[in-house]
């Protein structure tokens, strides 16, 4: 009788050191899975308060593309020219 609660309070001791070290490992992975994913978060974050101005300026620009769509189209491509010009010196820069 003595020997069983002995055994038992034993495996009950192993038990709660297993969920303990459970714990730590799960506690380790989230800070891991939380430094990882941090650069996404951070776009999403931009992305998502962004989108409020998104809706104000997609009408604004609606309306006036349809009074002057040649700017709109020297704009386009001088975003785009930027844009290309940008990637290109981050790549020369990368391959330094």
């Amino acid at each position: 009788m003595m020997n069983d609660k002995y055994k038992n309070k034993k495996y009950i001791k192993q038990l709660i050191h297993q969920v303990q070290q459970q714990r730590l490992d799960l506690s380790s992975e989230c800070n891991s899975w939380l430094r990882s994913t941090e650069k996404y978060d951070n776009y999403w974050m931009i992305i998502s308060n962004i989108r409020r101005y998104l809706a104000i300026y997609s009408s604004t620009i609606a309306i006036w593309s349809i009074r002057s769509s040649s700017r709109i189209i020297r704009w386009v491509k001088f975003i785009v020219s930027l844009w290309n010009s940008w990637r290109m010196i981050k790549l020369t820069l990368s391959l330094q």
